[in-house]
């Protein structure tokens, strides 16, 4: 521009001299020019004022169009930084190369005169305006500190200390919450003007219990962190998972630390036999029934919680409860427990063991926790098929596989061992259980064809062999069978029907041998039989019976139906006694000196009646 500016008057010359014209008289007169009517305005910038960011500057040239504009130029520290010819622009103030300290921004700008000389005409004459502000820069950053974190009401409090910076929030600089659980981060929460002004955030989104806290301030050129505030509240949330009156499962719970964080709860169920296995539950109702849910004895069930809240998903360190267990009654270990039992005279409860490689063990367990005290080997078997019992002695029987064997009691030695081989040698290598009752030796096959063979010890005699075996049960004595239907007494090497069902029903049952009686289910009735009158009673109004069990000490029957309660019988009177529970596999033990309810898969029921 400035070479065009030389070169044009030189041109005009050629051009007059060669044409032969003369200057006329008015290209030697003065030129008066009038006082130009232009301004030019720095929209968002003031004089002395500090900046803190780059920022665009807006110009506005304004003047008629005698006082055109030619050029506009900005200096920074007389450095040229930008040149524009249209008379509405922006210019980018860059500070990002300044230097913390005062600076002067120059704006040299060039418009016509409209002198109407030929200098003007040439384009070599122009008025030159030149202007100068001050400004300062300051990309520095203060810390925002946090003063406490304090838990209270439910929720999560972050106090700041008084920022002097707050004025910038939002324009210049940016502040941020941020919270983490030792290296995890888990959010970076933007701040307000307000929220630093009031000196308080209200972390309604934390739902874990161990947080870090520290502020993050930050311009377009750094950032800086503020120290960590940390807050760890203990957990008191408590859920548990017991059966309502009616038998359902109901699900309770304590207030979490953070509850009013909290908007939303679900519960996942596991080890119930439904594909609904998920509820929503309303957190200020600390209740859930769950209908149709009814917790088994026997089995172990899990469960995890949820909690969160509504806002948009914003919630962090969603706790998953422990995946914590729920049961009926108290666990413990059971170690491949075939079978517990227990032996009132010497106030001992017995467990019978067989591992993996079918070694047998007796475990002698305490007497409150049913945690193993003692185990005691004492043989090996050919599989895992295992029952025992006490005979009139209290020795041990213990019924195996391929053999029954008769167990000290004190010693743990084995005093008698009848095996299958001596009996049936064509049944050693099927699934069997064989047992031994005095003089009658009883080899049970458990396969789905089952079948049961019946032998006199002393002559080796087969008594009797009944094929689709569904029901069979043996007196300690070794008189008495219930096989099927059936009842029958061994006299000699003989077996005698005493007694048969005209139903055909099987015979659920056990033996009262002191009192001379069995006791059997039938449908939805019970059936006592006098084993030396053969005279029999019935006693209706049960339900589907699954199970019966004389209980000795209170001479009382203790029954269990279908959908109905475990009943307390007392055959006498007529009394019952009721508790409602459904158990796993129909099997269980009930100790009536202790009143206790075990079931064999490692649970205990205290004071169940």
């Amino acid at each position: 521009m400035k070479k065009l500016f030389n070169l044009l008057p030189f041109l005009a010359i050629i051009i007059f001299s060669t044409c032969g014209f003369e200057f006329s008289e008015d290209y030697y007169k003065d030129i008066v020019t009038s006082k130009p009517n232009v301004s030019l305005s720095l929209t968002n910038f003031i004089d002395g004022e500090t900046i803190r960011q780059s920022k665009g500057i807006k110009f506005n040239y304004q003047a008629s169009n005698k006082n055109r504009l030619y050029e506009i130029n900005f200096f920074i520290d007389d450095q040229l930084v930008e040149s524009f010819t249209n008379s509405n622009d922006t210019f980018l103030l860059d500070i990002s190369n300044l230097s913390d300290t005062n600076h002067i921004l120059k704006v040299e700008y060039f418009f016509k005169t409209s002198s109407g000389s030929l200098a003007e005409i040439s384009g070599s004459e122009s008025y030159k305006v030149i202007e100068e502000f001050n400004f300062s820069v300051d990309k520095s950053i203060l810390k925002l500190e946090i003063d406490r974190v304090e838990h209270t009401n439910g929720t999560i409090y972050i106090y700041f200390k008084p920022y002097s910076l707050t004025s910038f929030i939002d324009e210049s600089i940016s502040a941020k919450l941020l919270v983490s659980n030792n290296r995890t981060l888990y959010r970076e929460i933007i701040l307000t003007k307000e929220s630093i002004e009031n000196g308080v955030y209200n972390d309604v989104n934390a739902l874990s219990l161990d947080f870090n806290y520290r502020t993050k301030i930050k311009n377009d050129f750094q950032s800086i962190e503020s120290d960590i505030k940390k807050v760890k509240v203990t957990n008191t949330f408590k859920i548990y998972a017991t059966l309502s009156n009616e038998g359902f499962l109901k699900i309770n719970w304590t207030d979490y630390p953070l509850y009013n964080n909290i908007t939303k709860m679900s519960i996942r169920l596991n080890g119930f036999n439904s594909n609904v296995t998920q509820y929503n539950l309303d957190y200020n109702n600390k209740e859930k029934i769950i209908p149709y849910k009814t917790v088994v004895f026997g089995k172990n069930y899990s469960y995890s919680v949820q909690m969160g809240n509504d806002n948009n998903n914003f919630s962090y360190g969603e706790i998953i409860s422990s995946s914590d267990d729920f049961h009926l009654g108290q666990k413990f270990e059971t170690d491949n427990y075939k079978k517990i039992a227990y032996n009132k005279p010497n106030n001992q409860i017995y467990a019978l063991e067989i591992d993996s490689n079918n070694n047998v063990y007796i475990n002698k367990l305490n007497i409150n926790t049913l945690s193993s005290e003692n185990k005691i080997f004492i043989t090996r078997s050919s599989n895992s098929n295992g029952d025992f019992t006490f005979n009139d002695n209290n020795n041990i029987i213990i019924d195996l596989n391929s053999k029954s064997i008769l167990v000290d009691k004190n010693s743990f030695n084995i005093i008698e061992e009848y095996n299958i081989n001596d009996f049936d040698i064509s049944t050693t290598n099927l699934n069997n259980i064989v047992r031994f009752r005095k003089n009658t030796f009883v080899i049970e096959n458990l396969s789905n064809f089952s079948f049961v063979k019946i032998f006199d010890i002393p002559t080796r005699k087969r008594l009797k062999y009944e094929q689709n075996l569904k029901n069979f049960n043996i007196s300690m004595n070794g008189q008495f069978m219930v096989i099927q239907d059936k009842i029958y007494k061994k006299t000699g090497i003989e077996l005698q029907k005493i007694y048969e069902d005209p139903y055909y029903r099987n015979l659920h049952s056990d033996f009262a041998i002191a009192k001379n009686k069995i006791f059997f289910a039938r449908g939805y009735t019970v059936g006592e039989l006098d084993l030396l009158t053969l005279n029999e009673k019935s006693y209706k109004d049960f339900a589907n019976i699954k199970n019966i069990c004389y209980i000795d000490i209170l001479d009382k029957i203790l029954i269990y139906g279908r959908f109905l309660p475990l009943v307390l019988y007392d055959y006498k009177t007529g009394q019952k006694i009721e508790k409602k529970i459904e158990i796993l596999d129909n099997k269980y033990l009930y100790i009536a000196e202790k009143n206790y309810l075990i079931s064999p898969y490692g649970f205990l029921i205290k004071d169940f009646f």
